[in-house]
């Protein structure tokens, strides 16, 4: 795996600022125009829901938070404050791309700032988000393509440790 060096007394990377996320923030997965399912056994901590469609696949056991397994104002709410949100995300300048995201992950370790991803990419390995230390850090990635991820293992990471590991599902 390949760090980013951090010297003493050099800023923080911050990334791009925050954006209003409104009521997405309490859901972990949510989609404004489809089904949501989940194939395997998933934990997930936060809500579940569609605004259109249902969902499906998930033990309410594993789930900390509501499922909405149907349309209802919360996830109303969650594709207007999504919209918000998605157009802010869109206004922000990247500051780096990622020449070939075709095969995105292979541990790679990502780290405050908005990529670019301007081809159809499709996550094969492991992919590191290390917050550098800054807990209001924020990554950004731009897909100007299709991107697709299977079961694939990801680590969430803060000061070099995890914070959140799981598998990706099928997400076209």
């Amino acid at each position: 795996m390949a760090y980013t060096l951090v010297v003493a007394g050099a800023p923080l990377l911050n990334g791009p600022l925050v954006p209003n996320r409104g009521s997405t923030k309490c859901y972990a997965l949510f989609s404004g125009n489809g089904p949501v399912s989940n194939l395997v056994v998933s934990s997930v901590i936060g809500d579940v829901g569609t605004n259109i469609g249902l969902t499906s696949g998930f033990d309410a056991l594993l789930v900390t938070g509501a499922n909405h397994a149907i349309a209802d104002g919360s996830t109303a709410q969650c594709t207007t404050d999504l919209h918000i949100m998605y157009d802010s995300l869109n206004t922000l300048p990247a500051d780096i791309e990622l020449l070939y995201p075709a095969p995105f992950g292979q541990n790679l370790v990502l780290t405050p700032h908005t990529y670019l991803l301007n081809a159809a990419t499709a996550l094969i390995d492991s992919l590191y988000l290390n917050a550098m230390g800054n807990a209001n850090a924020v990554l950004t990635t731009l897909n100007t393509s299709n991107f697709h991820s299977n079961i694939y293992f990801y680590k969430v990471m803060e000061n070099d440790k995890v914070v959140q590991s799981g598998k990706l599902i099928s997400n076209q």
